[in-house]
């Protein structure tokens, strides 16, 4: 999968713009910022090159590299903890967690997206359906898992950018839970 400026492009129309549309109409307490998009896409070009460089580091052989589609959910998500597109200013709950909703709804939302596709290419109608389902999260004893997500996430948006790699396997997780409870 190609990490790019064009995929950027790609996910801002399909992913991102209706889902800040979504965020802006059920958090009204978080006013989406002027200018968000430029810097989501400025941080989502520092993800792309530091998990290209961390990539070649690891495997020298490889002279393609290939970046799934967890990571490409991960560095989405990672520009926009960084970039934080949305400032609270009220006293909702979902409101004070809009840049994290965001980030994880659009990883989950890339990852879902370039998965159904590549089941379409592989012509599996079966997992295509699958991905088409609507998205479940892992049952948890200790309160909805998506508000541990939530609070996971907003402890990222100051960490060092080595958390893409964990941000990417979180979201190869959920995906594979995903699928596991909606089979064909």
């Amino acid at each position: 999968m190609i990490l790019d400026r064009e995929t950027f492009s790609h996910l801002h129309d399909k992913i991102l713009l209706p889902l800040t549309a979504r965020i802006n109409k059920q958090c009204p307490d978080a006013l989406l910022k002027t200018e968000w998009a430029s810097r989501v896409e400025d941080q989502y070009e520092e993800a792309r090159r530091f998990i290209r460089t961390e990539m070649r580091r690891m495997d020298k052989n490889d002279s393609e590299l290939k970046i799934d589609r967890h990571k490409v959910g991960a560095a989405m998500a990672w520009a926009i903890l960084r970039a934080l597109p949305f400032q609270y200013f009220g006293s909702q709950v979902a409101g004070r967690f809009a840049n994290e909703d965001m980030a994880l709804k659009a990883g989950i939302g890339v990852v879902i997206s370039f998965g159904k596709s590549d089941a379409l290419k592989m012509k599996d109608e079966q997992l295509a359906n699958r991905y088409s389902k609507p998205f479940i999260f892992p049952e948890s004893s200790d309160g909805p898992y998506r508000e541990h997500a939530l609070k996971m996430l907003y402890q990222l948006r100051s960490s060092h950018a080595q958390n893409l790699f964990l941000l990417s396997n979180l979201f190869f997780v959920l995906e594979q839970y995903h699928l596991a409870v909606n089979p064909g």
